[in-house]
């Protein structure tokens, strides 16, 4: 008899921006894939992820904990961990989402990019993780497509040489190599085969772990050539300085030096970024159209995410790194016809460690004890689990720590400059609240709430930058003992009393 229990496939991008799709509200990005899982899933508005930084990302959507609490803070933990692989880097206590599924009596496979322990020993460690089988590797691709690949992987080299000094980017140029042998390419093929090869006794989780649209942005040719640079709508507020943040986002900014490019390279960057995200999204197609075709829509969970946004040259910062909107907010979208409404939106606020709960339970999964995420089937009827969010960041000197709620966004930072950003006055986070005494009463709870139940771990010395001393050069921030409060401020700051919340 078989298991009538549903098939899941997660698929997960890197660094996509929930702002750069066409369910999100873009008016250029061609996404037609991501709009037609949305057609037939609950969009979330409000989802962030754990960390604004791939390793940690991952490991929480995967174990459903905080970074905190799983134990894996930065990229290269077990670095820190005296070389241990990836799975031990992960607290015992701490299972992952694949070890519950497989134990359950899933048939469990992973393809393309995990971020585990690939800095080690050359290895995603996808057994380690729970997966019963495995395709595609980043170390594999490498080796596949010859040095151009493997020089992005192995040292975060570019393609064609553009920015020595900052992002380490890529001009934009496409693919050189053929369709057919692009990494997301390859994953999806790997789960078309696995899907293929179910035998429907048993039910499936499949995991298709894209690259894209993380850099070098180099898409197929065919997508490379929709979009013209001069047509890529108003650039983004890229020349900005801000004095009165903490000094991880000033760094930030002066490090990318975006005040240096000429305009018509950000076009072209920006343009190839829309490229690679529609290339991204004909490879979700190719999957949910698999699915399709094999009459197993009804009996499938399809769990869409990216593991953390891209700030594409907003508040002069390109990738990820900090708590800014672009880069910790996460396209969301989940579907199962029947299951989760068809065509709707949810302005729930979540994060990517609620996912596990999520999935563990609409597959009649028991959900672990030590799990942190909380389960969004409520959400499935317009109901809310939680009034606020965490997200963490250590890949710096600097430990940090963010909560979110529907208005207000704080982020302490240890020994530095807090901040405190009124999203609704102030989406483009613009003004530091924090200079201001009137917003007084609001950081202390929300200080509160970030500190409640955050231990701060033994961060990687590694984990700054490579050169301590050249990171201090840069840094290029004035005394915040100094700083003068804005001579201007708008009639929201000067009128804002804690009655309004």
């Amino acid at each position: 008899m078989s298991d009538q229990r549903p098939n899941v496939l997660f698929i997960m991008s890197d660094q996509h921006s929930k702002a750069v799709a066409g369910c999100y509200g873009h008016d250029i990005v061609q996404t037609p894939n991501i709009d037609r899982l949305a057609q037939r899933g609950l969009t979330y508005d409000n989802a962030f992820c754990a960390s604004p930084l791939c390793g940690p990302s991952r490991v929480a959507w995967i174990t459903g904990t905080q970074p905190h609490t799983n134990g894996v803070v930065t990229h290269n933990n077990s670095r820190h961990r005296s070389g241990k692989a990836y799975r031990k880097c992960i607290d015992p206590a701490v299972p992952s989402l694949v070890d519950c599924m497989r134990q359950s009596g899933y048939d469990t496979f992973g393809s393309g990019f995990m971020h585990a322990d690939q800095h080690v020993d050359g290895e995603d460690r996808f057994h380690e993780l729970g997966f019963s089988r495995y395709g595609i590797k980043p170390q594999s691709y490498g080796d596949l497509v010859g040095d151009v690949v493997q020089r992005r992987y192995n040292n975060h080299h570019i393609i064609s040489e553009m920015w020595e000094h900052s992002y380490r980017n890529v001009e934009g140029d496409p693919f050189p190599h053929g369709e057919e042998k692009m990494f997301d390419t390859l994953v999806v093929d790997d789960c078309l085969d696995f899907i293929k090869q179910s035998d429907g006794e048993r039910p499936f989780f499949a995991y298709a772990g894209f690259r894209a649209p993380h850099p070098p942005w180099c898409a197929p040719p065919r997508f490379h050539d929709i979009y013209d640079p001069d047509n890529i709508g108003e650039l983004p507020n890229y020349l900005v300085n801000f004095r009165d943040r903490p000094r991880r986002v000033v760094e930030r900014v002066n490090y990318y030096e975006l005040w240096n490019l000429p305009e018509e390279m950000i076009r072209k960057s920006i343009a190839a970024y829309f490229a690679f995200v529609s290339y991204t999204d004909y490879c979700i197609g190719r999957l949910v159209d698999a699915i399709d075709a094999a009459g197993l829509r009804e009996d499938t969970i399809i769990v869409y995410a990216s593991d953390h946004g891209e700030m594409l040259y907003k508040n002069g910062i390109c990738e990820k790194h900090t708590f800014f909107e672009d880069a910790v907010r996460i396209p969301l979208i989940i579907s199962q016809p029947g299951v989760v409404p068809e065509g709707e939106r949810s302005d729930a606020l979540v994060s990517n460690i609620d996912i596990l709960p999520t999935v563990l339970t609409m597959s009649g999964t028991a959900v672990p004890e030590v799990v942190e995420g909380k389960d969004l089937e409520p959400t499935f009827h317009g109901e809310h689990v939680q009034e606020h969010v965490f997200s963490e960041y250590y890949h710096s000197l600097d430990p940090c720590r963010m909560v979110v709620d529907h208005r207000f966004k704080y982020i302490h930072t240890e020994e530095d400059v807090c901040e405190l950003y009124d999203l609704h006055n102030d989406p483009l986070e613009s003004v530091n609240l924090a200079w201001y005494a009137q917003y007084a009463s609001r950081i202390r709870k929300m200080h509160e709430l970030v500190m409640a139940d955050w231990e701060i771990p033994e961060i990687p010395v590694w984990a700054a930058w490579n050169d301590l001393n050249e990171r201090k050069q840069r840094l290029r921030l004035t005394d915040p003992d100094i700083i003068d409060p804005r001579p201007t401020l708008p009639a929201w700051i000067t009128n804002y009393t804690e009655n309004e919340e």
